[in-house]
């Protein structure tokens, strides 16, 4: 897709809304395991969030809005064009101006929530915090980051990140994309959020956010040494090898299971799907934690 990746033409601004997300999801869901691993990735589930996102929009008297360009009075006290797109713009606007405003606006509530299952947060408001015993710890080296756009994405800002070698890998909801940096590229990004107004949120992919939420309460209950069947999803890259053993030094096999003439070693096949590759294993509660650590793991789910 080229220019602006939301594809609005003439429709009502929930509909340009509806279109962009159809528009992704026709990228995603390319098969059914994809489907799954997606939904798992990327649709919000039960909040760990240190503020509610609708309050804190509230008490910082502004919202984003969608509308069209000319929607507000250029330098209207109240409203503030961020981002345009052409065809309409994206508005900070507060409850004054909101009332004298069209009917042609979309508030965006959530526009600054980014909705990973395990722990879907605002970027702008909330502190965030990993719950135990995950850490904010992120090994240094090349890895998998986060971001978020002001707005929706433009295609202008992803050749922008590709040329600064920052690999866009995977769309979060709302306007984020989990990205592939090397050690430079990270330095690189940092430089864009702090340079830029249209990237405003980039951090690790820290290991809870990629946990599935049934997966997390196992390890925040359970005992350690329970087994559990899991999926883990890496993003496949020269050096996945390295995370390829470590996920198989963590698994458990029954003796029944294991490969006859194989001297007891189970031999374990990593299935590709788009930029990544799935193994189904099984291993220890304890371990989960260690395996999502991983700087190129994507998802760990049941």
């Amino acid at each position: 897709m080229r220019g602006d990746t939301v594809g609005f033409v003439a429709l009502s601004l929930s509909a340009r809304r509806s279109e962009f997300d159809a528009v992704l999801n026709r990228t995603l869901m390319r098969s059914p395991i994809a489907a799954a691993i997606a939904a798992a990735l990327l649709v919000g589930g039960a909040a760990l969030t240190t503020t509610d996102p609708l309050a804190a929009t509230s008490a910082d008297k502004t919202r984003k809005e969608l509308a069209p360009r000319d929607a507000f009075a250029h330098g209207e006290a109240g409203a503030r064009k961020i981002e345009d797109y052409a065809s309409f713009a994206l508005f900070a606007v507060d409850p004054r101006a909101l009332a004298a405003a069209s009917a042609n606006v979309d508030v965006e509530d959530d526009a600054d929530v980014l909705q990973f299952a395990a722990h879907p947060f605002d970027t702008q408001r909330d502190t965030l915090a990993a719950p135990p015993p995950f850490s904010l710890h992120a090994p240094f080296g090349p890895g998998l980051q986060v971001i978020q756009f002001v707005g929706p994405v433009k295609q202008a800002w992803l050749d922008t990140l590709a040329s600064k070698g920052i690999k866009p890998v995977q769309y979060v909801a709302r306007n984020g994309y989990i990205v592939w940096a090397d050690s430079g590229a990270q330095s690189r990004l940092a430089a864009l959020r702090a340079q830029t107004s249209w990237l405003q949120y980039a951090a690790p992919f820290y290991g809870f956010l990629k946990v599935d939420p049934r997966l997390s309460a196992r390890i925040a209950h359970d005992d350690p040494a329970e087994e559990v069947d899991i999926v883990v999803q890496v993003y496949r890259h020269g050096g996945a090898d390295a995370t390829h053993r470590f996920v198989e030094s963590k698994r458990v096999v029954a003796p029944s299971q294991r490969a006859p003439l194989s001297g007891g070693a189970t031999a374990y096949t990593w299935t590709p799907i788009l930029a990544f590759e799935n193994l189904r294993l099984r291993v220890r509660v304890g371990d989960i934690v260690a395996i999502a650590g991983r700087p190129d793991v994507t998802l760990v789910g049941e």
